[in-house]
């Protein structure tokens, strides 16, 4: 395992696999007399129906294509779902109708910081990352956006603003009522 938690090892053995089941797939003599019958044909297999699954399937449908979204778990949503379905991307139009000006500058420090905060570095250039990590990021800045556009555009997203810090101060109100009201002996 290298030090990004990854294990080369058992990556080029699921590659192995998977090129020796493509090979054995290949090889299968083709049948003329028996064509294979198939319950359904599509141009586009999403595997997964979290926001990067659903999102391709959307745009995929959108240019016209057949599409087919797979999950394996028993409802949709993929890791979105542990979210609640809360995203950040910034930049996008709800933030610009609401007069928000996200710059970049500041979204880059942001980002940087809680996606390598180990490696952040104010004074560096690309905030103490190596240049193809800072440029993924700085996509997420530079097109991201576009991707939330689209899909309001399409009917795919609605959107509304979840501010956490909203419900922090919403906790502490109902923790303080509570303490308040067993300190005076009434009921919760």
């Amino acid at each position: 395992m290298n030090d990004d938690g990854h294990d080369p090892a058992r990556r080029r053995l699921l590659l192995s696999a998977a090129g020796a089941a493509a090979v054995a797939l290949s090889s299968e003599p083709a049948s003329a007399g028996s064509p294979r019958r198939w319950d359904r044909e599509t141009d586009i297999v999403c595997v997964g129906s979290g926001s990067a699954g659903l999102t391709a399937a959307v745009i995929a449908a959108s240019l016209g294509n057949r599409v087919l979204v797979l999950e394996k778990g028993p409802i949709t949503g993929g890791t979105t779902r542990k979210s609640g379905g809360v995203f950040w991307i910034p930049n996008h139009h709800w933030l610009r109708a609401q007069g928000i000006d996200d710059r970049k500058s500041d979204c880059m420090r942001y980002v940087c910081r809680m996606a390598y905060a180990e490696r952040y570095r104010p004074d560096s250039p690309t905030l103490g990352l190596d240049p193809p990590a800072y440029a993924l990021l700085e996509a997420l800045y530079d097109s991201g956006y576009r991707m939330v556009d689209r899909l309001r555009e399409l009917g795919a997203l609605q959107i509304a603003p979840f501010q956490m810090w909203q419900c922090a101060q919403r906790d502490r109100r109902r923790r303080r009522r509570h303490r308040s009201r067993q300190d005076f002996g009434a009921q919760p």
